[in-house]
């Protein structure tokens, strides 16, 4: 496999095997797809594998980490498939919607990419939508929890490898409410994964009956969050939901820990808030709170327990790239890369790899996933609670949610379950 840009080379784990199970190609539906582009059209020279992801500022952890998951899975395949190798061009999308767009426009125009793999934002994704959706390219969004994108945003040529904000946020909304209980103060970072997450969990716990006592967003990057916590703390809430990811999880759970607020009410929030990085990081601030999670290193099922394993050697123990949820939306990426080729006979034609990718099913380190007809992850949710093992932390999973998915978010200019809003 050949990288550009000084991407560091690690060794291929020859004798490893592909972890992902069988994939269905059934159920096909129809795209009304158009033309391709012409030079997706030829099905020689390397596979251009575009990455739109932060490899820099606060979510650098997470643009590592699924750019290793999507490294591994490729070389897993060889670096190449049918004699074609792999090349992936990367690129910093600093976490800033304009320069996604940008830098996905140079790989798409400059680079003549078969794929994109990206973004984490999901102000970011909804900025590249319209230009992906305009030049037909297959991308595969790895993180962006955008809930729109496969609602109001659908595209035929945008598909989910990893979650949206509702599937992390409306089913553990459902859960506080029978188990942790009925009043709820809530936050978010104040953008669009945050506004979602805290939209998704409300619309669960209040058609429960629940009462939220109020609601606060700080803006990114934000270093101080005594101002907020005050006003949690002062609401007489028993409960707080609320979601951050990056070093902003970290900040936030520290200085809550300062607060004091765990003696005060229950802590709930959703699955990036906890990536293993930041558990390092977070460690005894973290015990006690519950978390939705879609995936969890502890997750005791044979495909997770070898993945992690080939994964740890990958990264050769690398405490920088530990094995997160990230890195396994990251493997999902390069294994539907794959298995999209699968489908074409190794084609690149983007309308055929739309066509191969419809109806996926994999067997993932989360648990058995496919894809639905809006290109959507229907996938596991579990819930669990931070623990302290060893000397180290980590989710104790001790719930399974079922298998969710999004519902139609604003398609056809439809709101029946609501469109994202800031609650006051």
């Amino acid at each position: 496999m050949e990288e550009k840009q000084g991407v560091s080379r690690r060794s291929f784990l020859k004798n490893a095997g592909v972890i992902g199970g069988a994939v269905a190609l059934g159920g096909i539906t129809n795209s009304f797809l158009g033309g391709s582009p012409a030079y997706a059209a030829a099905s020689s020279g390397p596979i251009k594998i575009g990455v739109v992801l932060p490899f820099s500022r606060a979510y650098k952890v997470i643009g590592d980490r699924v750019f290793a998951g999507l490294e591994l899975a490729l070389q897993q395949a060889g670096g190449q498939f049918k004699g074609r190798k792999f090349e992936i061009i990367k690129e910093d999308s600093e976490i800033k919607p304009n320069v996604a767009l940008t830098k996905t426009k140079k790989l798409v125009e400059r680079d003549k990419v078969d794929f994109i793999v990206g973004p984490v934002s999901s102000a970011a994704a909804a900025a590249m939508r319209n230009y992906i959706h305009q030049k037909k390219v297959p991308m595969i969004i790895p993180t962006a929890g955008n809930a729109l994108i496969t609602g109001k945003l659908f595209s035929p040529y945008l598909f989910r490898a990893s979650i949206s904000h509702w599937i992390f946020a409306h089913p553990m909304g459902y859960w506080v409410h029978d188990n942790l209980g009925k009043e709820a103060y809530v936050a978010g970072a104040n953008y669009a994964a945050g506004q979602q997450q805290v939209w998704a969990f409300t619309m669960s716990f209040r058609g429960k009956g629940g009462k939220i006592k109020g609601a606060v967003y700080p803006p990114l990057n934000e270093k101080d969050y005594a101002p907020y916590l005050t006003k949690i703390a002062d609401s007489g809430a028993k409960i707080y939901f609320g979601w951050f990811a990056g070093n902003d999880a970290v900040n936030f759970c520290r200085q809550a820990d300062q607060f004091g607020l765990k003696k005060k009410m229950k802590m709930a929030t959703t699955g990036w808030f906890f990536e293993r990085n930041n558990l390092a990081a977070q460690k005894a601030a973290a015990e006690g709170w519950y978390c939705c999670f879609n995936w969890a290193i502890t997750l005791d099922n044979p495909v997770n327990k070898e993945f992690v394993k080939q994964y740890n050697k990958f990264t050769k123990n690398d405490a920088s790239l530990s094995a997160s949820v990230s890195s396994v939306h990251g493997y999902d990426a390069g294994q539907m890369i794959l298995k999209g080729l699968e489908g074409t006979n190794g084609d690149t034609n983007s309308d055929k790899i739309v066509k191969a990718l419809e109806g996926l099913k994999l067997d993932s380190p989360r648990g058995s996933i496919e894809l639905d007809a809006q290109h959507e992850m229907i996938q596991p949710m579990y819930v669990g609670k931070i623990v302290k093992s060893g000397n180290a932390y980590e989710a104790d999973i001790f719930a399974e949610l079922g298998r969710w998915t999004t519902p139609l978010l604003g398609a056809n200019n439809t709101y029946s379950v609501g469109e994202p809003f800031i609650v006051k």
